[in-house]
């Protein structure tokens, strides 16, 4: 077996049972051990994969499989699939199973309240690393910053305001 495709499985699967609230959680952690740490891809060719994984149905998990695709064909496919979904499913089962059983100890309410701030705090992390990738000029960070807006003080669709973000980015020459 290729080792860079057991490297990736057990990165994959380290990071898969850190990803409170989501997979974007762990994007900023993959992003550094694929681009920075081993080389395997450009900042570029990780956030094309993370567009075209956005894109798709589905949980927003479909990004490993792609870059296990892209790293190894089929078997970095699998490799990537299997080590994204089964650890992190098999955690959640565990848990879920003791959870009704630590209910009465004390410590029960603390660990509940603070995944809520962990959450958040891993996702504000994310969101962060992906903008200042995305936006590296002002041109864009205002195109961005645009985005965020109209998505939260609007109704607007979110297609449509991708699509008029990408026409700015367009006109712009990006």
């Amino acid at each position: 077996m290729n080792p860079t495709l057991i490297i990736l499985g057990l990165m994959i699967i380290k990071l898969s049972l850190t990803a409170f609230g989501g997979g974007y959680t762990i994007y900023p952690e993959l992003e550094r051990g694929l681009v920075e740490v081993h080389h395997w891809l450009t900042k570029t060719e990780f956030y094309q994969l993370f567009a075209i994984a956005q894109s798709a149905p589905g949980p927003n998990t479909v990004l490993m499989p792609l870059i296990g695709w892209r790293l190894g064909g089929i078997e970095g496919l699998l490799i990537a699939t299997f080590s994204g979904y089964i650890p992190g499913a098999l955690l959640t089962f565990f848990a879920m199973k003791g959870w009704d059983y630590f209910k009465q100890l004390s410590w029960y309410g603390v660990i509940k309240r603070a995944l809520i701030p962990l959450t958040i705090g891993l996702l504000t992390a994310s969101s962060w690393t992906i903008a200042k990738s995305v936006a590296p000029t002002l041109t864009l960070t205002i195109i961005l910053l645009g985005s965020v807006i109209l998505s939260f003080r609007t109704r607007l669709h979110p297609l449509i305001i991708l699509g008029c973000g990408g026409m700015a980015g367009i006109i712009e020459g990006y």
